[in-house]
């Protein structure tokens, strides 16, 4: 059977503005076509064995390559989403794809994804209409087409000071047209305002004049993506600005987890402006012969202990390999780290954990020692993992078996990644979910570039992780006594308000 293209709008940036509709396309597809302009974090949206493609800003994938592409993907029965910045039939050359999907005849569907023109400027602060102000709006773009700039634009019809005029595509070439929109009536002092990165965490916004503004957004060093709103309407900013004036609006946190579980922010921090920019360091490898035996023979076991939920996601697919559940364990007892650990015993294995310790290894050892007398305790763990825990309960008397139930390897490219995310816009703070990430991270980023005598704040999930960035001669600045990724995100805005003093 034929495949199914639809061309969806991400938005502008922000990638909450996608619609329902194209978020319910995204969980379908086959393959995902997306531009550069499109968020990263909607691509997280898609399927996990769904194929990836992100068109760059000099993609060798030019549009007859791409249409060509859209087209041999759907006659190989494939669900297709082009996913593309703003929506698909404003400026985004929507209606060229659309006609060589119909030539083709491949069945598409369009779904309109919030415009730049509209997200842009209400995140600025700017109305394109209001009443007394402005009756009218017109989106036109600076670049027509390869090779035009906009001079068969009627700059007569754009001058009427009733008008918002919206230029797209408008950075490398203001100039021009602010010369040419003055040449056509409208007056020198009208005012403009030329927004970069809308909607995302980065926005700003640079205020100025016809007369002006092209040398204020040269001075501002302003890059694509970037609109330009003109018209009296850009004077309301200064009561009606938010998202800039956020408290955190600007600052920037890495936050290093290797599971997508981990992935769980705080609304509160959006409202905040802080910027979390996710990456993980690590890929998790199941290793699944490890515990059949332990599971075969588990009348040896009175206890078992879980530092990770990495470890109770082996443990339960090794009781679904031998055809059990939960009940298998009703005559153990389940010792766990609180947080995260202690609930993925509860999510995967649909048990309590009869101690739930707060702290590393270490301390769940201390506490499960006096009740594990006489019994013997399973520790399924990371093959590279530390052996606090086995030590402490071996040295009071107590039987351990431990087995590498996963291992854990570095991801190169996310390490790049996130290296080039720092080069490009320091971040502010660093939140790291484990030992080895820490290392993995800041292993080829010491040695690239120190941090200077202030440098960011570093956040730990816990003592383990903090002994890691001890290792590396950094002081913690937060070490959270439960595991919690919302919780040492949390600390680390409230340290960053402190440190910059903000209320």
């Amino acid at each position: 059977m034929a495949g199914m293209v639809y061309l969806v709008g991400a938005g502008p940036g922000d990638p909450g503005l996608i619609t329902v509709r194209g978020a319910e396309c995204l969980a379908l597809a086959d393959v995902v076509i997306a531009d550069r302009l499109a968020s990263p974090r909607l691509l997280e949206r898609a399927r996990p064995e769904a194929e990836r493609i992100v068109r760059g800003a000099r993609s060798e994938l030019d549009q007859v390559a791409l249409n060509r592409l859209l087209i041999e993907k759907a006659q190989a029965g494939k669900t297709v989403v082009r996913l593309k910045g703003g929506d698909p039939f404003l400026f985004g050359r929507g209606g060229e794809e659309a006609e060589a999907l119909c030539a083709a005849g491949v069945r598409f569907e369009v779904v309109p994804g919030v415009t730049a023109a509209l997200a842009a400027p209400a995140y600025a602060g700017i109305p394109l209409t209001h009443r007394g102000v402005a009756a009218a709006v017109t989106f036109a773009t600076a670049r027509e087409s390869d090779g035009q700039d906009g001079a068969h634009l009627d700059w007569r019809a754009l001058a009427d000071p009733a008008m918002t005029v919206v230029l797209y595509m408008s950075v490398s070439h203001l100039e021009e047209a602010m010369i040419r929109l003055e040449a056509a009536g409208r007056p020198h002092d009208t005012p403009v305002a030329v927004i970069a990165d809308g909607t995302r965490p980065s926005q700003r916004t640079i205020i100025g004049t016809i007369g002006d503004i092209a040398a204020r957004a040269q001075a501002e060093g302003v890059m694509p993506p970037a609109l330009t709103i003109i018209g009296d309407v850009v004077r309301l900013r200064d009561t009606l600005s938010w998202f800039e004036a956020r408290p955190l609006s600007g600052r920037r946190i890495l936050a290093l987890a290797s599971d997508a579980d981990e992935r769980a922010e705080d609304p509160a921090l959006r409202d905040l402006g802080v910027e979390v920019v996710w990456a993980s360091p690590l890929t998790v490898e199941l290793l699944p012969g490890a515990l059949a035996d332990a599971v075969a023979r588990r009348d040896r076991y009175g206890w078992i202990a879980f530092t990770s939920r990495h470890a109770v996601r082996a443990f339960a697919d090794a009781l679904a390999t031998a055809r059990l559940d939960g009940r298998a364990l009703h005559t153990w007892r389940i010792a766990s780290l609180a947080g995260a650990t202690d609930g993925a015993v509860h999510r995967l294995l649909g048990l309590r954990s009869d101690l739930a310790t707060r702290g590393g290894g270490e301390d769940l050892a201390r506490e499960l020692a006096p009740l594990a007398q006489g019994f013997g305790v399973l520790y399924p763990r990371a093959a590279e993992g530390l052996d606090g825990l086995p030590q402490t309960l071996e040295a009071a008397g107590i039987s351990v078996d431990t087995v590498s139930a996963y291992a854990t390897h570095i991801d190169t490219a996310a390490i790049d990644r996130a290296l080039a995310e720092h080069r490009a816009a320091p971040f502010d703070a660093f939140a790291f979910g484990s030992p080895r990430g820490v290392g993995a991270l800041l292993d080829p980023l010491l040695k690239q570039n120190p941090f200077a005598r202030v440098g960011p704040l570093f956040g730990a999930i816990g003592r383990t992780t903090a002994a890691a960035l001890s290792s590396h001669r950094i002081h913690p600045d937060v070490v959270l006594p439960v595991p919690s990724f919302p919780s040492l995100l949390a600390e680390l805005c409230a340290r960053l308000a402190k440190r910059h003093q903000i209320r």
